[in-house]
């Protein structure tokens, strides 16, 4: 096992790799330490992208193939990295893990590829749909979307695929390795023959390789070749529905009671020990390394005040040309899930909301995604837990009016090993589940700001329990009634506001941080 201080070097560059290198700035982040991680840290990195509402013409969200257009790889290259990349994020680690699951990176491929790609195929309409080589490769990537064709009712859609057309890194991959590799910095591209000369002329002037490997059919069938010989034909159906059902049990866990702890006698040195804590305690130092100014469109800094605190949320303009900003904000209380995982959820579920409400978000303009990370998931008891904060998730996201959006599971993060001694162990992660919320504020506002909320309005945030509606209401009635507080301000003048009439606020700046706004008493 490597030390907890070499893989947190490795993962704060990686991130720094995957992020400022590709042209995305890194301004949002969080630290979570707990010796149980020590066999499976867990990495969780996200992107926020933005699309026109149409392009020539057409609904940007809907992107379908059709028979007959080419199937196109572009960007990096096939290895033997990646392989097994998605299962290996969902299996017990032991000595038999394989190396080569985890990616190779390549930022700059990705940064000249989404570039291409973005800032001008699409909007030429050189290709009817696009999906990436993540998790599964183009065993996924083009089965999708031959499953998501656009043809008449009653049809289905299908794929012939020749794996020698697909440029490899090196020679030796056999088939199903080039069908499984992984990398995100590789796509897969539905493109009308009338328009694949286009697409290759504008490609190879970015720098970027592009391979024609199949053809999308009206089949009904996947068919792969590799060598002239067929090595795989299979109904989509079968491909896509045909595995059987597993059911399994869930049992409520037993959990251990201890007394409660005597209070603190020293309340100095309870609170010293309390913010010594990894967990609570400052990472600036890892934010410090990451450039959160790229695109130039930070409103919040991911240090703040006088004691450049780490922010809880963070406000970015995507678009300097808008007014408009997106607020990130994370929750999550893994400590919590022995005791019960359905509150852990909902205290993830309101954390993340109220941080994005205290930084400006509109709570009804407000959208959730979730990622379970769990341990042990055959176990009766594990499954338990896993149901309860599902349950939860369900009903905080009823209870606040907040939809989940999106999410991803990993479901055994576990690792079998021995000690340095050799003794054989085992470490299981805790159950862990992230909330990360997304929501819209105007960037020329008090909104966006980190706001000092008074004591009748902190009730209004507090924690979210089953009896969440009235909490939810008077959440957003809170928000409601900031925001015509706001446009009161605005409407009175310099001199009436001098004179006292609104609310005033005074201003202060701190070393060129985030101004810090308090009322005046």
């Amino acid at each position: 096992m490597l030390s907890p201080a070499r893989i947190l070097e490795g993962v704060v560059r990686g991130v720094g790799s995957g992020g400022n290198e590709s042209g995305i700035p890194s301004p949002q982040g969080f630290v979570c330490v707990d010796d149980r991680y020590s066999g499976k840290p867990l990495v969780f990195a996200g992107t926020v992208g933005l699309i026109p509402r149409v392009i020539r013409g057409r609904d940007s969200t809907k992107k379908k193939a059709r028979p007959g257009d080419l199937i196109v790889v572009v960007g990096n290259r096939v290895g033997l990295d990646g392989i097994h990349g998605a299962t290996f994020s969902s299996v017990a680690l032991d000595s038999r893990s394989p190396v080569t699951a985890v990616q190779i990176g390549d930022p700059i491929t990705q940064k000249k590829m989404s570039d291409a790609l973005i800032k001008e195929a699409r909007d030429r309409g050189l290709y009817s749909s696009i999906t990436d080589n993540g998790a599964g490769g183009l065993s996924c990537s083009v089965a999708e979307m031959a499953k998501e064709m656009r043809l008449p009712a009653g049809r289905q859609g299908g794929c012939v695929v020749s794996l020698e057309k697909v440029p490899l890194k090196y020679a030796g991959l056999l088939p199903w390795q080039i069908w499984i590799s992984e990398s995100q910095e590789r796509m897969t591209l539905a493109v009308p023959p009338s328009k694949w000369n286009a697409l290759r002329d504008l490609l190879k002037r970015h720098g970027v390789e592009a391979a024609v490997i199949g053809t999308f059919t009206d089949s009904g069938r996947a068919v792969v070749r590799f060598g002239g010989k067929v090595v795989m034909d299979m109904e989509m159906e079968f491909l896509h529905d045909g595995r059987p059902v597993q059911f399994q049990k869930s049992e409520s866990p037993k959990i251990a009671t201890a007394p409660a702890p005597a209070p603190s006698k020293n309340l100095s040195r309870s609170l010293t020990r309390l913010l010594s804590d990894p967990s609570i305690g400052s990472f600036s130092f890892i934010s410090s390394q990451y450039d959160h100014e790229v695109q130039g469109g930070s409103v919040t800094k991911p240090l703040q005040g006088r004691g450049r605190v780490n922010a809880e949320a963070t406000v970015t303009r995507p678009l300097l040309s808008s007014q408009k900003a997106v607020v990130l904000s994370q929750g999550y209380a893994p400590w919590y899930a022995e005791l019960d995982s359905y509150r852990m959820a909902t205290a993830a579920i309101d954390s993340a909301i109220r941080s994005a409400i205290a930084a400006g978000a509109d709570p009804d303009h407000l959208a959730l995604l979730d990622n379970f990370c769990w341990c042990s998931s055959g176990s009766p008891e594990r499954l338990f837990q896993l149901k309860e904060a599902a349950r939860a998730c369900h009903d905080a996201a009823i209870a606040y009016g907040a939809p989940f959006i999106s999410g991803k599971d990993s479901m055994f993060n576990d690792f079998k090993g021995f000690d340095a001694k050799g003794n054989p162990i085992a470490i299981s992660v805790p159950p862990t589940l992230l909330i990360s919320a997304i929501s819209v504020a105007r960037a020329s506002s008090r909104r966006g700001r980190p706001v000092r909320c008074r004591r009748e309005e902190q009730g209004a945030l507090s924690a979210f329990l089953p009896r969440g509606e009235r909490r939810a209401r008077r959440l957003r009635a809170f928000h409601r009634s900031r925001r015509s507080r706001g446009r009161a301000r605005e409407g009175v003048s310099g001199r009436n506001a001098r004179a006292g009439g609104g609310r005033r606020f005074a201003r202060e700046t701190a070393g060129g941080q985030n101004p810090v706004w308090r009322e005046p008493r």
